[in-house]
């Protein structure tokens, strides 16, 4: 497990590759505290970097999660996004 960080607005928020064993692809997942930096439910996208960045993230899990086991994040991912 490796994370990486990515910066908007001069806070470092963390990312990490996660690989998807079922569905054979990597992808990258970053905290829900990023995801509230970049969007917000009334007034949209940040901003076009915001926009750019949420682009590049799959899905957003609890910053308690960010470094879990791979299982354990897969399996959060794959209920999260696929619901299964």
């Amino acid at each position: 497990m490796q994370t990486d960080k990515i910066r908007f607005n001069g806070i470092e928020y963390l990312t990490r590759d996660v690989y998807l064993s079922d569905y054979e692809v990597t992808v990258k997942v970053s905290t829900d505290e990023l995801d509230h930096a970049v969007f917000d439910q009334d007034s949209g996208y940040a901003s076009r970097e915001a926009e750019l960045i949420d682009e590049l993230i799959f899905c957003y899990v609890p910053e308690e999660l960010i470094n879990a086991g791979d299982a354990e994040l897969e399996e959060y991912i794959i209920d999260k996004v696929y619901g299964s």
